[in-house]
C-alpha cells in the first residue's frame, strides 16, 4: 500500500543566429505509471461475483506534455 509518484522534465535551447531562441521542453508525470487502488472501494461482500476488487483507484496514469517556445 506504499505510494510512489516519480516527475521528470528534459529541457534544451538553441540560439537561432543573434536574433532568437527557441527553446523544447519535455515533461512527464507519474513516470513509472505505478497504480495505487483506493482501499476504501474495496469489494467485501460475499455474495457479489466481484468480491475482492477495487472500483477506483487514486493515482492519475502517465501525462506527457511538450512545449516549443521561441524568443526574440
Amino acid at each position: 500500500d506504499g505510494y510512489i509518484n516519480v516527475d521528470a522534465s528534459l529541457a534544451k535551447s538553441w540560439n537561432l543566429a543573434e536574433l532568437a531562441k527557441l527553446g523544447f521542453t519535455w515533461e512527464v508525470y507519474n513516470v513509472t505509471n505505478t497504480p495505487r487502488f483506493d482501499v476504501g472501494t474495496l469489494n467485501t461482500a460475499l455474495t457479489q461475483s466481484s468480491l475482492g476488487f477495487y472500483s477506483s483507484m487514486l493515482t492519475q496514469y502517465r501525462h506527457m506534455q511538450f512545449g516549443l517556445r521561441l524568443d526574440f
